[in-house]
């Protein structure tokens, strides 16, 4: 994985290389055919918008190589979420929400993936006071 995500963040630089040094030697080349009265102006420049349109597709084709495998694996955790079950039960008694304000407190949470090593989320303190009455109208809509 690391590997891969070398090569890319050396292909971004070498595609702007080749890009430029393409139109500086198509302007060289271009100047210097001008100024021996064998081009015209137009033709250069019509010349130079061909080959920019032609390398900035190349420079797409290049960047699909990387977008493709990061569908890829997006592709395979959105199915793996879509295919979990719903480890949540409604409860047999449901119970009705007090009257007045509510709190919500987090302290000193963690959060841990089931196969990561390492915390993703580690010692979060979060606390929330809220009329119930905006809960409800949230929960309507």
């Amino acid at each position: 994985m690391l590997r891969s995500s070398d090569d890319v963040s050396f292909m971004q630089p070498a595609v702007t290389l080749v890009f430029s040094l393409t139109n500086v030697g198509i302007v060289f080349l271009g100047s210097r055919l001008i100024s021996g009265r064998i081009m015209e102006i137009g033709s250069l420049l019509t010349f130079l918008t061909y080959a920019t349109q032609i390398l900035m597709s190349f420079m797409m084709l290049s960047m699909l190589f990387i977008v493709i495998p990061w569908a890829s694996v997006s592709a395979k955790r959105i199915n793996e979420v879509l295919d979990a079950e719903n480890q949540l039960q409604d409860p047999v008694k449901p119970v009705s929400m007090p009257k007045g304000p509510a709190e919500l407190e987090f302290d000193q949470v963690s959060f841990h993936y089931a196969s990561a090593e390492e915390a993703a989320l580690e010692g979060i303190n979060f606390n929330l006071n809220f009329p119930l009455a905006n809960v409800g109208s949230y929960l309507e809509n």
